[in-house]
C-alpha cells in the first residue's frame, strides 16, 4: 500500500513539474505573439500616417500657390479696385481677367476638388468659378467669412454644403481677404468651397479596411476631413501624427481584425501545446513512477537491514538489472561491507585537501607584483648599467623560484627572511629608495624555526600598498622576532598612515571570513590568505591580529607553534 501511495505521490509531481513549464511556454508564446504583432501594425500605421500627411501638406502647397496666383494677378485687383459705378461693367479687362482665371482654374490639378471659387468684390464685383458656384447665393457666404468657430485663420472646417442640388452634402471652406497691393486696404474676399472628399486620395492608404475611419483636423479641433464609420474601443488601434508647416492633426483609428485573429490562432496554439504536454507527462509521469517506486521497496529492506547493524554479506542482493535505481540497489547492498574502507578514505581525501588548500593559498601570489617588477626592469635598463639590473633580476629569480618550488609548505625563518629581503629590495627600487626594514630578532636560534612559506611577504606588501605608498618620503617597517616558550611571535609595524576604526573593524572582519574577500581594491585577500593558511595548517595554534591608529601606523602580530629544522633539532642531540 505504501508502495502504491509512493508511486502515486511520484506521478502527481511529475505531472505537475512537466505542466508548469508547460503553461507558461505557452503564455508566454500567446504574450510575445500579441505584443509583436501589436508592435508591427502600430508601425505601419505610423508609416501610412506621415505618409498620408505629407501628400496633404503637398496638396495644401499647390492650394496656396494657386491663391498666391490670384492675389498676384494684375486684373483682379484692378476689378476690385473700381468705383461702385463701374464695378458691373462687363468690358475687355473684366472678360481677360476672368477668363484667365478660369484657364487657371480649369488647367491646375489642383482645383478639381474645387466646388465653387468665389471672388467678391467689396465694390460689388462678383466672379465665380466651379461647378456649384453658380447655384449658391453670394449673400449666403457671410456666415462663412465671418466664421470663427474651430477654424484656422484662413482655412474653416466641414460645414453644410450652400446649395441643396449638389451629391456632396458637406464642404470645406477657405476664405481669404483680398488686399490692394499698393494702397493695402481690403477691396473683397476670395471664397472657395471644397468637396469633403478633398483629401481621401491621399488618405487611401489608412482606408484599406471599411472599419479604419480617418480624421483630419486643424489647431483648434475643427474637423477639415473624415473618412470612414466610427470603432469600438475594444477592436482599434489609434494613431496620429501633426503637420509642422500646417498645425493640422491626421488621426486613424484602425481595425484590430488582425490583432484579434492572432489572438485566436496564439489561444488555438496555447490550448494545443498544453493537451500534448498532459498527455505525454501523463504517460512519462506513469513509467518513471512505476520504475521508480518498485526498487524502493526492496531498497528499504537493504537499509532496515544495514540500519540494524548488520554490515555483513549474510544477506545478498539479487538484482539482475541494468538501470540507475538496480545499480543504487546494488550500491546500497555493498555499503556494510565497505563502511570502514569509505571512512578510512573519506579521512585522506580531507587531509589531502587540507594540504591541497595550503598549496593553493601558497601560491596565489599576486601576479600584478610580478608584472610591475618586470616594468621597472625595464626601465632600469634604459636608464642604468648591468649591476642594478642584474640584482634586481637575482631578487625577482628568488622569489619566483621559492613561489614556484614544489614540495615545500615549510622553510626556515632564515629561507623566509632572505625572501623577504629580495621583496622589499624590489619594491625599494621601484619607490627610490624610500623603504626601510629594521629587523629585531631575540635570538639567532629563532631563524631555524619553520613557518608557512611566504608567511611574511603579503603583510610586508599590505605595509607598503595601504600605508606607506601614500607618503613620498616612505617610511620604516619594522620586524620583531621572538620565540616565548612554545610560541613564535611575529610583529610587522610600520610608520604610514594607518586606518579609522571603521576601517580597522571591517579590516579584521574580512581576515575571519570563511571565504575570501572581493578583490575590490581595499585591505584584505593577502591578510587574509595568512589568515586561513594559518588555520589550516595548525587550528586555532596559530593566528593573527591587527591594531592601528589613523596617523599612527599598523601592527601586525602573527603567532604559531615553534618548529624546529632538522638541522637545529640534529645539532641539539649531539
Amino acid at each position: 500500500m505504501k508502495n502504491h501511495q509512493l508511486q502515486h505521490r511520484l506521478l502527481k509531481y511529475f505531472i505537475f513539474v512537466a505542466i508548469v513549464p508547460a503553461v507558461c511556454i505557452a503564455l508566454l508564446y500567446f504574450g510575445i505573439t500579441q505584443a509583436d504583432t501589436r508592435a508591427r501594425l502600430e508601425q505601419d500605421c505610423n508609416q501610412r500616417l506621415t505618409h498620408a500627411m505629407n501628400k496633404i501638406e503637398n496638396k495644401v502647397t499647390q492650394l496656396n500657390e494657386f491663391t498666391g496666383w490670384i492675389f498676384r494677378q494684375e486684373d483682379l485687383q484692378m476689378l476690385l479696385a473700381r468705383p461702385e459705378a463701374q464695378a458691373s461693367c462687363y468690358d475687355e479687362v473684366f472678360h481677360q481677367a476672368v477668363q484667365e482665371l478660369r484657364s487657371q482654374f480649369s488647367y491646375r490639378p489642383v482645383t478639381r476638388g474645387i466646388l465653387s471659387l468665389f471672388l467678391i468684390g467689396d465694390n460689388g464685383v462678383d466672379i465665380r468659378a466651379g461647378s456649384e458656384a453658380s447655384l449658391i447665393d453670394p449673400k449666403d457666404l457671410t456666415d462663412l467669412i465671418t466664421c470663427s468657430d474651430a477654424c484656422d485663420t484662413y482655412w474653416g472646417c466641414l460645414t453644410d454644403n450652400l446649395t441643396a442640388f449638389t451629391d456632396h452634402p458637406q464642404v470645406l471652406f477657405y476664405r481669404h481677404p483680398m488686399i490692394d497691393s499698393d494702397t493695402g486696404a481690403q477691396t473683397g474676399w476670395l471664397v472657395l468651397l471644397f468637396s469633403s472628399d478633398l483629401f481621401r486620395d491621399e488618405c487611401a492608404d489608412l482606408l484599406t479596411n471599411a472599419e479604419n475611419q480617418v480624421i483630419l483636423s486643424n489647431q483648434n479641433g475643427g474637423t477639415l476631413a473624415c473618412f470612414g464609420s466610427q470603432q469600438s474601443q475594444e477592436t482599434r488601434l489609434e494613431g496620429n501624427v501633426e503637420s509642422l508647416s500646417t498645425g493640422w492633426t491626421l488621426s486613424v483609428q484602425m481595425s484590430a481584425a488582425a490583432l484579434g485573429e492572432q489572438r485566436r490562432t496564439a489561444l488555438w496554439m496555447t490550448g494545443l501545446i498544453f493537451l500534448v504536454a498532459l498527455i505525454m507527462t501523463a504517460i512519462l509521469a506513469w513509467m518513471l513512477s512505476r520504475s521508480l517506486a518498485r526498487p524502493v521497496e526492496r531498497m528499504m529492506q537493504t537499509v532496515t537491514r544495514i540500519s540494524q547493524g548488520d554490515f555483513s554479506r549474510n544477506h545478498p542482493v539479487v538484482l539482475g538489472g541494468t538501470s540507475e535505481m538496480d545499480t543504487l540497489e546494488r550500491h546500497i547492498g555493498d555499503m556494510g561491507d565497505s563502511m570502514e574502507r569509505l571512512l578510512h578514505i573519506q579521512l585522506e581525501r580531507e587531509q589531502e585537501k587540507r594540504a591541497l588548500e595550503i598549496r593553493m593559498l601558497q601560491n596565489q601570489l599576486n601576479p600584478h607584483f610580478l608584472y610591475n617588477t618586470l616594468n621597472t626592469i625595464k626601465l632600469m635598463a634604459a636608464l642604468q648599467g648591468k649591476t642594478a639590473i642584474q640584482n634586481m633580476i637575482e631578487a625577482l629569480g628568488r622569489l619566483l623560484r621559492a613561489n614556484l618550488s614544489a614540495g615545500e609548505e615549510q622553510i626556515r625563518l632564515s629561507q623566509e627572511l632572505d625572501m623577504l629581503d629580495s621583496y622589499l629590495y624590489i619594491q625599494n627600487t621601484a619607490k627610490k629608495g624610500v623603504l626601510h626594514l629594521v629587523k629585531e630578532i631575540s635570538e639567532p636560534d629563532v631563524l631555524e624555526c619553520l613557518v608557512p612559506k611566504f608567511l611574511l611577504q603579503p603583510v610586508a606588501e599590505n605595509a607598503i600598498v595601504h600605508g606607506l605608498v601614500q607618503n613620498p618620503l616612505g617610511g620604516t617597517i619594522t620586524l620583531s622576532i621572538q620565540a616565548v616558550e612554545h610560541t613564535l611571535h611575529l610583529i610587522v609595524s610600520d610608520t604610514g598612515q594607518g586606518m579609522t576604526p571603521e576601517t580597522l573593524d571591517a579590516l579584521r572582519h574580512r581576515i575571519r571570513a570563511a571565504e575570501p574577500p572581493r578583490t575590490d581594491g581595499k585591505h584584505g585577500f593577502g591578510l587574509w590568505s595568512t589568515a586561513a593558511r594559518l588555520r589550516l595548517q595548525y587550528d586555532d595554534k596559530a593566528g593573527i591580529s591587527i591594531d592601528s591608529r589613523e596617523g599612527h601606523g599598523t601592527t601586525v602580530h602573527i603567532w604559531l607553534p615553534v618548529q624546529r629544522g632538522r638541522r637545529t633539532q640534529d645539532a641539539k642531540k649531539e
